[in-house]
């Protein structure tokens, strides 16, 4: 699925910022879990436990901490 949206960026001329902003998650049972690495770009992309508001679980769980800090 990630080589179909290679394909489209560079048919639409887009580009993926694979070191700020693209990464991936786990979620369900094998959150915890080493993966095989993961390629968008020819570049690997970075394994995380949360991303804006998700927290990587068993199941998708929702945090507001990094509002309250900001608060």
């Amino acid at each position: 699925m990630l080589h179909v949206c290679d394909i489209f960026a560079v048919d639409y001329d887009l580009k993926f910022n694979t070191h700020a902003k693209s990464a991936a998650m786990g979620v369900g049972s094998c959150f915890n879990v080493d993966c095989a690495s993961l390629m968008l770009t020819e570049q690997n992309l970075t394994y995380v436990a949360t991303v804006n508001y998700l927290v990587a679980a068993k199941c998708f769980k929702c945090t507001m901490d990094h509002i309250r800090m900001k608060f």
